[in-house]
């Protein structure tokens, strides 16, 4: 019982580290606007928590929103409202006591934020095939999209009472939190984190969003912050460059992360890839198989086939398959590994549940995952060509032959891995 209530109570709630002079030199001064100085990077947000990262546990709790420790990672990702009002009016930036409306809308709200670290760290098919492609403007449009369908379904499951009660679903009463909690379970299953409350997972976390959303996501954000993850939307700069820009080396802060994140935008996940339309006029056409296909592509294979029947077509050597294969056997490599796809196939990072999280990530280990998931073992050997298509004399470098079970058959087989 002892151990368990450490667990919670140690770990989930507050945790007992202490900051070193090395870290310290990192925060902001005390009580000094935040705009005031360029906010650093996510690889050295990274590099300076390293040592305090460990399995199982989470390196910031629950209830240390404000704590002074924090304030490395929260200057990167959060814009405070504390340090940025000021008792005269004057010294005002903004007219929301010292923040513009803008700045009040991307780091004020719970909604946005949560918005920001899921879409940043690609938690999910759920959260973001709904808002793919939305709206005008990018990244930035798809996370308003993401924080509106987010406060409008909480709005719909409360009949809107429930969000008049708990100031917008950030203290109690979060009704949308059935949405939002699967995020939250993702997150500790990856890292292997205790819950907050000792409940079995999902419902541990149900209850953390439902209860104290505004806590839950501040932890979220800077745990997955401090272990590498980055994406666009999550550092400061994505959504508030002009916040910055009058301080010192803020320029320059600005522009480097604008080239980092259009890096990102370059190869997105294949998740974030909206399907190409197909422009070509598609016609229907009878092979001598008697097989009607509809597309060019699939015309080319009938025909092949015909001749195949007819002895036309020599037997199939293993240069031929490997040219057709070689991106499947990639993509088959890193949904296996866990890894990114090579820079050289231009095809992006593999996007799944169990994949890596994030658009990039600044953390060259990755973390093992819990027996309960549906991840592949990673010391699973790969497939090969001649488990998949029989071919024969491979590792000798042989003329590479088809064998017996025949050249046909073979051939829509590699046609179906392929395609």
């Amino acid at each position: 019982m002892c151990s368990i209530f450490d667990r919670i109570c140690c770990s989930s709630w507050t945790t007992h580290w202490t900051p070193d002079e090395a870290l310290k030199e990192n925060f902001p001064p005390r009580h000094s606007d935040y705009r005031d100085m360029a906010p650093p990077d996510m690889a050295s947000v990274y590099a300076a928590h390293q040592s305090l990262i460990q399995e199982g546990k989470w390196t910031f709790g629950l209830f240390e929103c404000w704590c002074p420790k924090v304030k490395m990672v929260k200057h990167s990702t959060h814009l405070p409202c504390w340090d940025s009002f000021k008792i005269n009016p004057c010294r005002w930036r903004g007219i929301v006591f010292g923040r513009t409306l803008e700045e009040c809308y991307w780091d004020g709200l719970r909604q946005t934020r949560w918005a920001r670290t899921v879409y940043a760290a690609n938690l999910g098919r759920e959260y973001i095939l709904p808002v793919r492609g939305v709206g005008r403007h990018g990244y930035k449009s798809e996370i308003k999209a993401l924080c509106w369908m987010y406060f409008l379904m909480g709005c719909i499951f409360s009949c809107g009472i429930g969000q008049v009660f708990s100031l917008c679903g950030n203290f109690c009463f979060n009704f949308s939190a059935c949405y939002s909690c699967h995020a939250r379970e993702k997150i500790r299953r990856r890292y292997k984190l205790p819950p907050v409350f000792g409940l079995p997972p999902g419902i541990d976390d149900f209850v953390a969003h439902f209860f104290c959303l505004y806590c839950s996501v501040y932890q979220e954000m800077r745990e997955l912050t401090i272990r590498g993850v980055d994406g666009p939307g999550l550092h400061i700069l994505d959504v508030l460059p002009g916040s910055y820009a009058a301080a010192p080396g803020g320029l320059e802060a600005i522009s480097i992360r604008k080239a980092a994140v259009d890096k990102m935008l370059s190869k997105p996940p294949l998740m974030f890839v909206s399907r190409p339309k197909n422009d070509t006029k598609t016609t229907s056409t009878q092979g001598k198989t008697g097989k009607f296909v509809n597309d060019k592509t699939s015309k080319v294979v009938v025909e092949r086939l015909d001749q195949e029947e007819e002895g036309e077509v020599p037997n199939v050597t293993l240069e031929g398959l490997k040219q057709g294969t070689a991106i499947t056997l990639q993509r088959m490599k890193g949904a296996l590994l866990g890894r990114e796809a090579s820079d050289d196939l231009d095809t992006g990072s593999i996007a799944s549940d169990d994949g890596p999280f994030g658009w990039t990530s600044n953390c060259t280990v990755v973390p093992c995952v819990q027996e309960m998931s549906r991840e592949l073992p990673r010391t699973q050997s790969l497939p090969t060509l001649q488990s998949i298509f029989g071919v024969e004399d491979i590792e000798g470098g042989g003329a590479g032959q088809l064998n017996d079970v025949g050249r046909r058959n073979t051939l829509e087989r590699s046609w179906s891995v392929v395609y």
